[in-house]
Order: C-alpha cells, then structure tokens, then sequence
C-alpha cells in the first residue's frame, strides 16, 4: 500500500477522488499484526478522512485486513512500479553529472527530482553512485540542492545480481526514512545504473531529490608535490586509545609518514568493542592493492569498520604512487550520519 500522502490533482490518482495512503511505517516482521491509520488526501488535507486497518509483514511482502467504504469516491492505492522501458539499462541510460547533486554540496538554493523518469547513472562531480549510507541531516542545510536528500538503504548489487530492487530514503527534519520509494539498480561492472522514480505525485515531491556520493575536488595536477603530510602517532593502526576522534574536516591530498605509518591500512584490522584502533570508533582502511607507479591516479574504496562490521560505511579515495611513497586524496566525512566515528588510519610502520 502506498505509504506517503499523494498529490492531489491534476486527474484522479489511482482512479479516485479521496485516493487513501497509510498514515505511518509499514510493521517489521517482528511486530506481527498491527493497526494503522488509512488517510484519504483532498485539495485542502492530506487527511481529510481515515480508517483504521490491521497489517501483516509476511517478510517478503505484506498483507492488509481493509475495511469496506462507505463513499464511492474513497480507494486504497497501491504504490505502483515504474514501468522498465530496457533490457540492457547498462547502455542507452541517462546520466546525473550536475555537482550540486553530491551529498558534500550544501551551497546554493533547492530543487527536486519531480520529472525524473528512467534509467540513470551517476558520474562527474555528483559521483559515481547513488549514496550509499544515511546523509547526515542539519537544519537550514541543504545537501545535494534539497530539503530532504535522497540515499540508497541497502547494498549495491553484484554484477551477477542482475536488475535488483532497492529501497532509497528521503531524510527530512531528522527522520532518516521520512519518505521512501522502491527503484531497481543494476551493478554494470565499473559503474551502476539506476530505474528512478519523478516524485510528481507525492503531496511533498518538491523536497525530494537522490543524492549522488559526490567527489573531493582534485586540484593538484601533480600529486606528488603540495600534499599535506599526516603524522601524529594516535592516527597508527598499532595504536588503540579509550577515546576517538574523526576526520570530519579533512580534504585534498595527504600523505601518510612518521608514526602514522608510510601508507593508509590495506587490509582489514578487526574491531573489537571498546578498542579504539588508531583513536577512531570506526576505523578506515583501503580495500584493494596499492598502485604501481605506472597507473597514475587510481580510484580505491576505503572501508570503515565498526561493530563487527566490516564495511559500515564506505568512501571513495584517490591514490597516486609517487615512488618511494604514496599521495591520497581523502574526502572529509562530516556529511555522514555517525562521521564523529571516522577516521581514516595508518598501517603504523616507521616513515621515511
């Protein structure tokens, strides 16, 4: 069953005057069967009349107890499906480049993603995907050019996954999942692209807009000279602490010397509650191998573990080989919700 209010007009949605939503989350599967309240929207209220109705979460859908309706003009509405217009969505798709669409941007006034219609991929300085980790949310800051930004609850697929279907939430005024659709997703091997949804119909479509993960601007034509160095001994892997810090502020190109270590950590140090490792509740270390210095600059994902999670949140990073070391272009994390944990660490070895 749909549950957000609707727009009301032009036309009748789902063939009715009063069109009827639910008036709060769906259950978990755990809560058995509960009741919620059915609104039925007009041109003045998004709840000009209701009725209670019971709901079941079967696990991979749900069932509803509806009452009959007394008015000939009420209906309940289902949410709908976009209609999947191609076979091969990895050719033929539309892109999303604009930078005010990257979760780092909060510059500049607000817009929406009403006439989105599709299949898409992200690239350019909106990123290269649609974010993937709650975008933290703070009033009279708009990231990625909305009041409620748009972020995908969930994984990205494999490539052998196929089209799958995803969930994406609308954070608004602190409610991490204030409005959510359904859209499909397809993992292309070096890029994804994705079957979105206008928001023309919801009562609030003009808040709504998908967020890509945004890039660090890259500034330096020649990583290897103007970096800035991180050091500090507290940023080492070896090194655990009773408290942490973030790195919240961090961005352009660093490298990694002294006691924090001659490089970022290419492996998974495990976590441990209580230890936090190179001073950070969520500490981040590079998947993947470190470039030859015949690859240039090299796109890796840096992973930071956290309560036995291996990857609970991601970024991506440049990385250039500049000989006897290694340059990187870290983002700063202070758009995530949780950035207070991250930090970015050092394998801890004795720099040059």
């Amino acid at each position: 069953m749909l549950d957000y209010p609707p727009r009301y007009g032009p036309g009748y949605r789902c063939t009715t005057i009063y069109p009827g939503y639910l008036s709060g989350q769906h259950p978990r599967g755990s809560d058995g069967v509960v009741y919620r309240t059915v609104c039925f929207i007009s041109s003045g209220s998004t709840c000009w009349t209701s009725t209670t109705i019971q709901i079941k979460n079967c696990g991979n859908y749900f069932v509803y107890k509806l009452n009959a309706l007394t008015s000939s003009y009420l209906r309940y509405c289902g949410s709908g499906e976009v209609a999947d217009p191609q076979s091969n969505p990895c050719v033929g798709y539309k892109t999303l480049s604009d930078a005010s669409r990257s979760a780092r941007n909060t510059a500049g006034s607000t817009t929406n993603d009403n006439s989105i219609y599709g299949w898409y991929r992200f690239t350019g300085n909106a990123g290269d995907r649609l974010a993937e980790y709650e975008v933290k949310w703070t009033s009279g800051v708009y990231r990625c050019a909305s009041y409620a930004h748009g972020w995908l609850n969930g994984n990205h697929p494999r490539v052998s996954d196929g089209k799958v279907y995803r969930d994406v939430c609308f954070t608004y005024n602190g409610n991490k999942c204030w409005r959510r659709t359904r859209i499909k997703v397809r993992n292309c091997g070096s890029f994804y692209v994705y079957l979105l949804n206008g928001f023309s119909h919801d009562w609030y479509g003009s808040y709504l807009r998908y967020c890509g993960v945004g890039e660090t601007v890259d500034s330096l034509a020649n990583p290897c000279q103007g970096y800035k160095m991180l050091s500090d001994e507290s940023r080492s892997i070896l090194i655990s602490d009773q408290s942490f810090t973030n790195d919240q502020a961090i961005t352009g190109w660093y490298r990694f010397i002294g006691k924090a270590g001659s490089r970022i950590v290419d492996y998974d140090p495990q976590w441990q509650s209580g230890l936090y490792r190179c001073k950070s509740a969520a500490h981040g270390w590079m998947t993947g191998s470190h470039p030859r210095g015949s690859e240039g600059k090299v796109n890796r994902t840096v992973c930071f573990s956290y309560s036995g999670r291996t990857c609970w949140h991601s970024t991506k990073i440049k990385i250039r080989n500049c000989g006897d070391f290694y340059v990187y272009l870290l983002n700063g994390l202070s758009y995530y919700q949780g950035s207070q944990y991250l930090r970015y660490c050092g394998a801890g070895e004795t720099g040059k």
